[in-house]
């Protein structure tokens, strides 16, 4: 006979619920886009109408071109970087080197931030570039000191400019299925009631005030698709992060967060090993799309990639949901139908 204790908080799995998150936080550090062909340093701030140092570092190449270092500017991290001063081309072989920029900041009242937009191009023109990277963005501000002499730091880079695009909005037809999948299994809950007594209710065993938060589960799971609350709340989310001037530091919540949403239901499809049969079928898909959801709502590069590849309109979120969805509604099928699949099962 087996409890219900399995679902117990032990230290050794917290111990293991960390190394696991750590090692998604790791996974989602690898996935981001490099631009591994050149190292940046450059001062943390600059000072208008005062040029500064920006040191490139370019690794190996497959053929001699030309680098070009300019100058983008912006009010906010966020905000869209336009153009603002160049630090010219130099000529670079196959074999890379270091080479070293002095960019003037010209004074200007609504440049808060630049950054540095590094390419390759074989005429050392923009419409001819081959890679591109991107700093971060550096603080400009008054004061003494001259921007030449001033220290130089690591800056991260990246291919491109981080942009916020969102794959396309969910087609209705899949999201409304998803919602009757779950209507469904809702409704087949409903009927057959908690507790053996009621002709195979969702497994013997199950109290009625589990059976209770395994309803509202399913009906939230419901409305959430049938309202398309995920794309209402991602706009939204979106909107009021960048008035905020938060979007560029999403980073130090989205990972974090993704990497707990993983790991937690890692554990709980460990937990859940020795369910019944069914049982286990419809608590692993419902598991699995609360965490499709969760993770798809927090975005991420290289997820919203996955996320959005699509056949016809139809996103491939979208199918991983409705086959979770309807592995639900087939699992409490099945259990209700077949009492004797949990006949042994105590949740006392």
């Amino acid at each position: 006979m087996w409890r219900a204790s399995a679902f117990r908080f032990r230290p050794r799995v917290g111990v293991l619920l960390l190394l696991i998150a750590a090692l998604i936080w790791w996974g989602l550090n690898r996935l981001e886009p490099q631009a591994n062909w050149l190292r940046v340093e450059g001062p943390r701030r600059v000072i208008p109408d005062k040029a500064f140092l920006l040191r490139v570092n370019v690794a190996q190449l497959t053929t001699s071109t030309r680098l070009v270092a300019d100058l983008h500017w912006g009010v906010s991290r966020d905000a869209a970087k336009k153009y603002l001063s160049t630090g010219g081309s130099k000529p670079v072989g196959k074999e890379g080197g270091t080479f070293d920029f002095e960019i003037v900041v010209p004074p200007h009242d609504e440049v808060r931030l630049v950054c540095g937009v590094i390419f390759l191009s074989p005429t050392g023109n923009w419409e001819d570039h081959t890679l591109v990277a991107v700093t971060d963005a550096i603080s400009v501000g008054a004061g003494p000191a001259d921007g030449k002499t001033a220290s130089l730091h690591r800056l991260r880079v990246q291919p491109e400019a981080d942009g916020a695009e969102r794959h396309a909005r969910p087609a209705t037809i899949p999201r409304v299925m998803t919602a009757i999948l779950f209507l469904g299994a809702l409704l087949t809950l409903w009927r057959a009631g908690p507790g053996p007594s009621l002709n195979g209710a969702i497994g013997p065993g199950l109290s009625r005030g589990r059976s209770h938060w395994v309803a509202v589960a399913l009906a939230l799971a419901c409305l959430w698709e049938l309202l398309g609350l995920e794309t209402w709340l991602d706009t939204r989310a979106r909107v009021l992060v960048r008035a905020a001037d938060l979007y560029y530091a999403r980073a130090l919540f989205q990972k974090p967060a993704i990497s707990i949403a993983m790991a937690a239901t890692v554990w709980l499809l460990i937990s859940i090993r020795r369910f019944p049969h069914w049982r286990r079928l419809w608590l692993c898909s419902f598991a699995t799309y609360v965490a499709i959801a969760t993770v798809n709502l927090l975005s991420w590069h290289v997820i919203d990639l996955v996320a959005g590849l699509s056949w016809h309109g139809i996103l491939l979120v979208q199918v991983l949901k409705l086959a979770c969805a309807a592995a639900t509604w087939y699992g409490i099928y099945r259990e209700v139908n077949e009492p004797t699949d949990g006949a042994e099962v105590n949740y006392s």
